[in-house]
C-alpha cells in the first residue's frame, strides 16, 4: 500500500514537473508582456524555446508582432517629432509677426504687411494639416476618387508645363517623352501627385540640371518614369522618404511640408498602383510610377 502511494506521488510530481517545463514558453510570453507594460521596454522579446512545435511557433509569431508594433510606434514618434518641428517654425513666425503688428499700430502700411505675413503662415499651417488629412484618408481607403477616362500622357505634359517657368528661373531643363496612355482614374488627384513629384525634383536639382519625364504603356499598366540630375536618394533612405514628414539629411535645409512624397504614395496606392525610387542611370534620382489603366480604359 505504501509502495502504491509512493508510486502515485512520484507520478504526480513527475507530471507537475513536465507540465511546468511544457508551459515555460507560455510563462515567458506572459513575463515579456508584463515587462513591456510595466517598463515600456519595446525591445523586450520572448526567448526562443529549444526545439520546434506549436509553442515555438507561438513565440516566433509573438516576437514578430512585438517587432512590428515597435516599428509602428517608432514611426509614430518620429512623425510627431517632425510635426512639432514643422509647426513650431510657422507658429513662431506667426506670433512674431503679430507682435510686430501690435508694435506698429500707428503705421497702417506696416500693419497690413504684418497681417499679410500672418495670413501666409496660417495658410502654410492649413496646407500641412490638410495634406496630413489627405494622406490619412488615402491610406485608410477613405479618399474619394472621381474617376474618368483621359490620356495620362496629356496630364503629365500639362503638369510639366506648369513648372516650366520655375524650371527656367533655375535654368533647369524639363524634357517630356510620352505615348498615348488612356486610363480611368481621378485626374485631379493624379495631377496633385505629379505636381509633388516634379516640385520635389526641381527642388533638389542644381542650377543647369535637367528633369526628364517619360510615359509608356506596359500591358494593362501605364508606367511613368521621372529622373533628375540632383544628388539622388541614398539607398538607406529609399524606403523612408515615403513616411509622413520624413526628410533625409540632404533635405533638412530645404523648406517644405515634408508630406509631398507620402501624399504621392498614398494617392497612387489609392488607385491600386505603385511608386518607387532608385538611382537614375546618369546619376540623380529616378521615380517610377505604375498605374493600372482601369476597366473603362481597356476597351
Amino acid at each position: 500500500m505504501w509502495v502504491g502511494g509512493g508510486t502515485l506521488l512520484a507520478a504526480a510530481l513527475a507530471g507537475v514537473g513536465l507540465a511546468w517545463r511544457a508551459t515555460r514558453p507560455l510563462r515567458a510570453v506572459t513575463d515579456t508582456a508584463r515587462r513591456i507594460v510595466e517598463t515600456g521596454d519595446l525591445a523586450a522579446r520572448v526567448p526562443a524555446p529549444a526545439g520546434g512545435g506549436e509553442l515555438a511557433e507561438l513565440t516566433l509569431q509573438f516576437n514578430t508582432v512585438l517587432t512590428k508594433n515597435a516599428a509602428l510606434i517608432g514611426a509614430m514618434r518620429e512623425t510627431l517629432d517632425n510635426l512639432a518641428h514643422d509647426l513650431r517654425t510657422p507658429l513662431a513666425r506667426l506670433r512674431g509677426t503679430a507682435d510686430l503688428a501690435l508694435q506698429h499700430q500707428g503705421d497702417p502700411a506696416a500693419s497690413r504687411e504684418a497681417l499679410a505675413d500672418c495670413v501666409e503662415e496660417s495658410e502654410r499651417i492649413l496646407r500641412l494639416l490638410e495634406a496630413m488629412m489627405d494622406v490619412s484618408a488615402a491610406e485608410t481607403g477613405a479618399m474619394p476618387l472621381h474617376r474618368s477616362k483621359f490620356d495620362f500622357a496629356e496630364l503629365v505634359t500639362e503638369a510639366a508645363d506648369l513648372y516650366r517657368e520655375v524650371a527656367e528661373d533655375k535654368r533647369i531643363g524639363i524634357e517630356v517623352a510620352t505615348v498615348p496612355a488612356p486610363v480611368e482614374a481621378d485626374p485631379v488627384r493624379l495631377r496633385q501627385a505629379l505636381a509633388n513629384l516634379i516640385d520635389n525634383a526641381l527642388k533638389y536639382t542644381p542650377e543647369g540640371g535637367r528633369v526628364r519625364l517619360a510615359v509608356r504603356q506596359e500591358g494593362l499598366a501605364v508606367v511613368t518614369e521621372m529622373s533628375d540630375s540632383g544628388p539622388g536618394v541614398p539607398a538607406e533612405d529609399r524606403d523612408k522618404i515615403w513616411r509622413r514628414l520624413y526628410r533625409c539629411d540632404a533635405s533638412r535645409s530645404q523648406r517644405g511640408l515634408g508630406l509631398g512624397l507620402s501624399l504621392v504614395k498614398a494617392i497612387v496606392e489609392a488607385h491600386r498602383g505603385t511608386v518607387a525610387v532608385d538611382a537614375a542611370p546618369e546619376g540623380g534620382a529616378r521615380f517610377t510610377l505604375r498605374l493600372p489603366v482601369g476597366e473603362g480604359a481597356q476597351s
